[in-house]
């Protein structure tokens, strides 16, 4: 392929955008008119996002908003972008943003504008197994969700687009509706009707600051002057991060460039006319599309290269990075296999620009945690022309009416902490998340990442790696996945077992550790886990208006509880523990630590005395669990049911000379055990006392694969996993937690509603009895569920069950009428007298359905005279002491516990 031909870069850019840069000034209003002192909505930053958050505003039928932009409207990375439209992502929440920008783009047809929008299709090729079984998944979610889509042959790759090379694929997946646009024409369309409809445009106006009041948003500083505003949205792209530290308050915006490179060739194809498909060549790293004959064609490097390392310079709109030549020549190699006539083309230009990415490759969406009516929306990780639409629509929804349609919580800038703003961090993390652009979506993928590890540990960290941890981060928290012991003959090394859609590695290191738990003890780390002091007078009267369940519980008393929302869905899901008469420890999951935190202070009383303390990282967290959890805790104490019921909590427990052991007698599994909340400086000793005296109860170190394989046997709901804002305790089966003599809590009046209407959608526990695990692809989430031949909902987590021997998917199912496709009222007899299915990579799997947790033997003390049902099913019962030998149901052992 020749390197000569090329164009200058003033020449490049007006060809790329084909209207030329002058349009997007004729776009904006004056550059110098003079900025208003007030507005409803200010939206810091232009491009495709900052204008699709104005038009989507605007429809809505808000009129004062204006777009403060310091350089060019549509400079930046809307200006270089390919322009490539997708319909289908990873997750239902990312293809439904998609689907929102479709729909977006044909009112915008529809109103007479053209968008360069061609509807050519999509090919994702497969040249490995994984990746081919990962487009078979795609279709199986796009055909449940009404997508039109198709798995090919590599005989039909080549029908549909000739000078591919196909003798290396295992197939590819049509989308006959993806195709491009061409971005600048787009979004001047978008940005035109935006202003119609009352939206105005200042460009060369930098904010300065956010001044608050009262926790809110009060006004913007710009260097044209001071805007007093209602809102404040920060769609500043790669200055994102920056705006965001200026003003009365640092907001928390984890944001930074790669560096991203494409081709533009001349002509190559023959016909002038033909409609070729876009094609993603995931495998290669690498996309590509047909442009004027030519081809357009780029991607990311396996090691992308971090843009601005220093300092981003406020007066890069409108211009590009140089050109690299040496690093896009695997990209060149790449394309030269995949379509040999490039061999014959001259190219035009290479393009290099900056794509804003995030820690964790998803978008920032959503209010800021610190500061009310700070919204940001930010970090669209090489998918803004794509994404910028719908991005605006659920923003738009969340200010005007409170909540969006769908749950949003993969978004909310409240999954970060400090650390993921650190600069250098971010930096770290941005280079691998570039490379998921075009990676495999594994099972795990965010909780193995390799870059910026170590950061946020506990005290057994040490312990535990020496131990054979194999370790995952959740909100950057090093957490045990699971032990690899020396019987295994391997060695504790994530890169030691590869991912894979099918029956994992670790699988066998799982099942010793579930083993423990069920039959013998096991001892589990849960310092992440999320931590809260609560206190002062008024206290019980606040957590009874968050709560739904009474908290108004005695001193010593823990209480499972959610935190609902106006519409009766979940904001949290906690336990909560007395440990005063104004005095409650709150535990949430570990991703809750600044969700519930923001709810926390949001709803805090105007003048309240109660403090808020984030204690997360003062305790080290142990849970010791499984039968024998109560001989070996009788050890330092009287653990005894008579002693030490269930749901209360010990305060000043000693464990050896260790002293003030919170001690409560509760688990998140439905085994019996204890949380031991040990203040850091006793966590080293403690633990080796529990590991000294529970040699003779088999005591074994369990990690977080086999606590999820615990709840999901035991059909236990986790927030973010399974429940989130959406999902009401009647949807879930946890109404009997719900507490409605209480005069007054948040979502009360929109429960009784659903109380007595009846409920939609309801959580299902499917046992895959046919499933196959050595040979058949695993569930991991996101399977479609049908019930009675149509689609009916989707798995939420899933795991393989150790006890009842089979494959186990927890999800959401509903009564969808196939002729009307309105959903119907849900009963238990319909559910139970139904026939339900799962798909797997394209494979329907027959589904036995359980409404309430399943009846799983489990080994008891016999002191209790009321089991009489002998061990018969448990198989090895190797290293189990001989104190426990009798079985009885978990409803049983929960009130022997």
């Amino acid at each position: 392929m020749h390197r000569n031909c090329v164009l200058s870069k003033a020449n490049f850019l007006s060809t790329v955008v084909e209207h030329g840069l002058h349009n997007c000034r004729r776009s904006s209003d004056a550059a110098c008119a003079k900025i208003p002192s007030q507005a409803r909505v200010v939206v810091c930053g232009g491009g495709a996002l900052g204008t699709s958050v104005a038009y989507q505003l605007t429809s809505a039928g808000w009129k004062d908003v204006i777009i403060l932009e310091q350089n060019s409207v549509l400079g930046g990375s809307t200006l270089l972008s390919a322009g490539l439209m997708r319909r289908l992502a990873p997750s239902f929440l990312q293809t439904q943003i998609l689907t929102y920008t479709n729909q977006s783009f044909k009112d915008l047809k529809a109103k007479g504008y053209n968008l360069g929008l061609h509807r050519s299709g999509s090919i994702t090729l497969a040249k490995t197994f994984d990746r081919f079984d990962e487009i078979k998944r795609h279709h199986s979610v796009a055909k449940a969700h009404g997508f039109e889509s198709e798995i090919l042959t590599p005989e039909q790759v080549e029908k549909k687009f000739p000078y591919l090379h196909t003798a290396d694929l295992f197939g590819a997946l049509w989308v006959p509706k993806d195709g491009f646009i061409n971005p600048v024409t787009t979004y001047e369309a978008v940005l035109d009707v935006a202003k119609k409809q009352g939206a105005a445009v200042f460009e060369n106006c930098q904010v300065t600051g956010v001044q608050a009041q009262n926790g809110a948003v009060k006004s913007v500083t710009t260097n044209l002057g001071e805007i007093d505003c209602e809102y404040f949205i920060n769609c500043a792209g790669l200055w994102s991060r920056e705006v965001a530290k200026t003003g009365f308050r640092k907001i928390r915006v984890p944001v930074h460039p790669c560096e991203h490179q494409y081709l533009i060739t001349h002509p190559v194809f023959p016909h002038e006319d033909q409609e070729y498909p876009i094609v993603f060549d995931l495998d290669n790293r690498m996309y590509m599309r047909a442009y004027n004959r030519g081809v357009l064609f780029g991607g990311f490097q396996s090691d992308a290269k971090v843009a601005f390392p220093s300092k981003i310079p406020n007066d890069f709109s409108q211009k590009m990075l140089p050109e690299d030549w040496d690093t896009f020549q695997p990209l060149l190699e790449n394309i030269l296999h995949r379509v040999p006539s490039v061999h014959n083309a001259e190219p035009m230009k290479l393009v290099n620009g900056p794509e804003a990415f995030t820690p964790d490759g998803r978008a920032i969406l959503g209010e800021a945690p610190e500061l009310k009516k700070y919204y940001v929306a930010a970090g669209l990780n090489a998918k803004g022309t794509a994404a910028a639409l719908g991005l605006g629509k659920l923003l738009s929804d969340m200010i005007v009416h409170g909540y969006p349609e769908y749950e949003t919580w993969e978004l909310d800038p409240c999954r970060f902490l400090d650390m993921h703003n650190n600069r250098d961090y971010v930096k770290a993390r941005i280079r691998e998340a570039s490379n998921w652009v075009f990676g495999i979506n594994y099972p795990f993928r965010d909780e193995t990442a390799h870059a910026a590890r170590k950061v946020r540990t506990s005290s057994l960290y040490s312990s535990f790696k020496s131990q054979g941890a194999v370790f995952g981060q959740f909100m950057g928290y090093e957490r045990p996945l699971f032990f690899v012991t020396e019987q295994m003959n391997t060695l504790p090394d994530p890169e030691f077992f590869p991912a894979t859609f099918g029956k994992p590695a670790w699988h066998a290191a799982v099942e010793h550790e579930y083993n423990a738990c069920r039959h013998g003890s096991g001892l589990i780390d849960l310092s992440s886990f999320s931590k809260f002091e609560i206190k002062g007078e008024g206290v019980v009267e606040y957590l009874q208006y968050l709560c739904s369940n009474d908290v108004d519980i005695p001193v010593g008393g823990i209480v499972h509880t959610g935190m609902q929302n106006e519409r009766g869905g979940y904001e949290n899901d906690c336990t909560i523990t007395r440990l005063g008469p104004n005095f409650f420890l709150l535990v949430a999951p570990t991703t809750q630590q600044t969700r519930c935190k923001k709810w926390l202070k949001r709803n805090l009383p105007l003048k309240s005395g109660i403090s808020i303390d984030d204690v997360t990282s003062a305790y080290t967290g142990i849970n010791v669990i499984g039968p024998l959890a109560r001989d070996l805790m009788n050890n330092f104490g009287d653990m005894s049911q008579a002693a030490f019921p269930f749901s209360l909590v010990r305060q000043t427990m000693n464990i050896g000379y260790a002293s003030n052991v919170l001690a409560c007698n509760i688990t998140h599994t439905g085994e019996m055990g204890w949380v031991l909340y040990i203040p850091n400086e006793y966590a080293l000793y403690v633990y080796e006392c529990l590991l000294n005296f529970g040699k003779e109860y088999n005591l074994t170190l369990t990690g977080h694969y086999a606590m999820r394989t615990l709840r999901i046997e035991r059909f236990y709901a986790f927030w973010g996993q399974d429940i989130d804002s959406t999902t009401t305790p009647f949807e879930c089966g946890r109404a009997f937690r719900v507490k409605f003599e209480k005069e007054r809590f948040i979502g009360r009046d929109a429960l009784l509603k659903q109380q007595q209407e009846g409920v939609r959608r309801s959580y299902v526990q499917l046992i895959l009895e046919t499933h196959d695990i050595n040979n058949d692809p695993w569930p991991w989430g996101g399977e479609p569920i049908y019930c009675n031949g149509n689609f009916a909902g989707k798995t939420t987590t899933t795991g393989y069950g150790y006890t009842l021997g089979h494959q186990v998917c927890l999800g959401f199912v509903k009564n969808i009428d196939p002729k009307t496709k309105q959903e119907q009222i849900l009963t238990p007899e319909w559910i139970q007298s139904s026939q339900f299915e799962v798909e797997i990579s394209g494979r329907r799997f027959p589904a036995k359905v359980n409404i309430r947790s399943p009846r799983l033997p489990a080994v008891v003390p016999n002191e209790h005279p009321d089991v009489v049902k002998y061990l018969t099913t448990q198989g090895d019962m190797t290293g189990v002491s001989k104190k426990f030998s009798k079985v009885t149901t978990n409803d049983e052992i929960s009130k022997i516990n």
